[in-house]
């Protein structure tokens, strides 16, 4: 009996195969699971999440391989992060990258080439909101409070959520942590203004926990990062302290005028 033909190297699927394709994905999840069947329910609902997602997905006149591949990589990872699970490369979602590729008139290949290169730089996958997702958690658990002289209570507590989310997208931000953050986009977790939202940030500036890095434009957002010597007891800088004062009706420091 002649032995039976493998699949070519490179065939859509990449030899991960429907009955292993869960094995490939990892948990989450703290929970203890039931096994592979529960794993591989999740997985499916996974696919299916990706494929839905996909097939809603318009892309730009000549976006290429690359820029499609961005848009994959951030949809798949969010898909399976909603089902609490990960993959360390997208080997198992070859045959839904190879179908997304061909109907769109892609070069198969070198689209899920690039997939690979792009899986692990993504940062924020789809519908996961990092500024959202750090001032929820700020106002949940503890925070680190800042001392200091605040206007108001309320005022004192915004900044300290601010300060969250600003550490949180500082881990997500380049080698140096900065990253960008726009006053409306603060504004809309804290439930104030931008006006509310700027002040509050330029304050942070003020007292040495933010630092600004470049300037905003008309396309782009503001540039932040943390500063690596800030002290989290004193939290005023001289420079906002001499202004305190100054404003207090004090004599400023010798040697400033």
């Amino acid at each position: 009996m002649p032995a039976k033909k493998e699949p070519p190297a490179g065939k859509a699927g990449g030899g991960v195969t429907a009955r292993n394709r869960a094995d490939h994905f990892a948990s989450n999840s703290t929970t203890p699971q039931t096994g592979r069947a529960s794993n591989a329910e999740r997985a499916a609902a996974a696919e299916a999440d990706i494929r839905q997602r996909l097939g809603g997905l318009e892309l730009a006149e000549h976006s290429g391989e690359y820029k499609a591949a961005f848009q994959f990589c951030r949809i798949a990872q969010g898909a399976l992060k909603r089902q609490r699970l990960k993959a360390k490369d997208p080997e198992p979602l070859e045959e839904i990258a190879r179908e997304f590729a061909e109907e769109n008139s892609l070069d198969a290949d070198l689209f899920f080439e690039n997939v690979a290169v792009r899986w692990g730089g993504i940062k924020v996958p789809e519908g996961f909101d990092v500024v959202a997702e750090a001032a929820r958690r700020a106002r949940e658990e503890n925070r680190r409070e800042l001392a200091g002289k605040w206007i108001t209570p309320s005022f004192k507590a915004d900044a300290e959520i601010t300060l969250a989310v600003c550490e949180a997208l500082g881990a997500l931000g380049d080698a140096d942590g900065r990253f960008f953050l726009s006053c409306r986009s603060l504004a809309e977790v804290l439930g104030c203004d931008a006006y509310r939202a700027a002040r509050i940030l330029k304050d942070l500036c003020a007292r040495g926990h933010l630092k600004l890095d470049g300037k905003a434009t008309t396309r782009r957002a503001q540039r932040y990062r943390l500063p690596c010597d800030r002290d989290t007891e004193n939290t005023e800088t001289q420079r906002h302290r001499e202004y305190r004062e100054y404003r207090e009706h004090r004599a400023p420091p010798r040697g400033r005028c």
